[in-house]
């Protein structure tokens, strides 16, 4: 018992330091403004959260941010990009994490429902809580901040449309490769970690 409980704990230290690593690693996208960009730091969560659970897998979202937040500070003082990357992070990590821990196999279909599901989810949080507040700490009006969003996409004339043609596309295309890069590593990973160690046949004494 107390083995398992201290490799848990040695795992999820291990996955929290290469996850913070990976979120210096920041991948800019010409088509979406400059404060969206795309990194790797939710594969370990990820595979954490499969391997043992949601709770573990949110935990290390948590971690990272925290730990984000005491080396980086934030672009608004406050940490709103720390707050969106867990809210982003413990949504993707929870619901496949669930998803895994019912069917231990899901097929392909029962993605679709979860990708809506997250994508909705941050629809709401960016629309209602996330994008007004960074706004504010900004110190921009919302039609300031709409016309800053228009030099990269034209067709934003409103808060919803940020979120429905710049922030949803982008959710889209992140939980694509969070989900398909993390989850093959995920399941071989749990192989190992659950294989029994092979016995060894007992010697025959030949007399």
């Amino acid at each position: 018992m107390k083995d398992t409980r201290l490799r848990k704990m040695t795992l999820i230290g291990i996955f929290t330091a290469m996850s913070n690593i990976l979120y210096f690693i920041h991948v800019p996208l010409p088509i979406f403004p400059s404060f969206l960009s795309l990194d790797l730091s939710d594969i370990p969560a990820l595979v954490i959260g499969i391997i043992y659970g949601p709770l573990m897998g949110i935990m290390v979202e948590f971690l990272k941010n925290v730990i984000s937040y005491l080396l980086q500070g934030s672009y608004v003082g406050l940490p709103m990009g720390q707050i969106a990357n867990f809210c982003s992070g413990a949504i993707m990590i929870g619901l496949v994490s669930l998803l895994y821990r019912k069917w231990n196999k899901p097929s392909i279909l029962s993605f679709i429902p979860i990708i809506f599901l997250f994508l909705a989810s941050m629809f709401i949080l960016n629309l209602y809580l996330l994008l007004p507040a960074i706004v504010k700490l900004l110190g921009m009006n919302m039609g300031e901040y709409i016309n800053w969003i228009k030099a990269t996409n034209p067709y934003v004339t409103s808060l919803e449309s940020v979120v429905l043609l710049v922030i949803t596309p982008f959710n889209l295309l992140k939980v694509l490769l969070v989900y398909l890069c993390g989850i093959p590593i995920a399941l071989k990973l749990k192989i190992i970690l659950n294989k029994k160690p092979i016995p060894f046949p007992k010697e025959r004494n030949v007399n």
